[in-house]
C-alpha cells in the first residue's frame, strides 16, 4: 500500500490590530482604515475587538511590498 503524505494547510493565526500594525510597519489607525475600506478582512470578537487572520495579513504585506521581518 502506498504511503500518503499529508500537506499541512497554513494555519490562519489571529492578530489584533496592534499586532497587525507591527507586522505591516504601520500605525494601528492605518490598519483600522485598511479594515474599514475592505482592503484587510477582519472579524470582531464578542467584546468588539477586531481580529485579522495571518493569511490575509500576509497577502496585504506582499501587496504593499513590505519586506518580511525575517529578511
Amino acid at each position: 500500500m502506498a504511503k500518503r503524505h499529508s500537506v499541512a494547510a497554513p494555519v490562519d493565526t489571529p492578530y489584533t490590530v496592534s499586532e497587525a500594525a507591527r507586522v505591516l510597519n504601520r500605525s494601528a489607525q492605518t490598519v483600522r482604515r485598511y479594515i474599514d475600506s475592505g482592503k484587510l478582512p477582519a472579524q470582531r470578537t464578542k467584546t468588539g475587538q477586531r481580529i485579522v487572520g495571518s493569511l490575509a495579513l500576509e497577502r496585504l504585506r506582499r501587496e504593499l511590498e513590505i519586506p518580511d521581518e525575517a529578511a
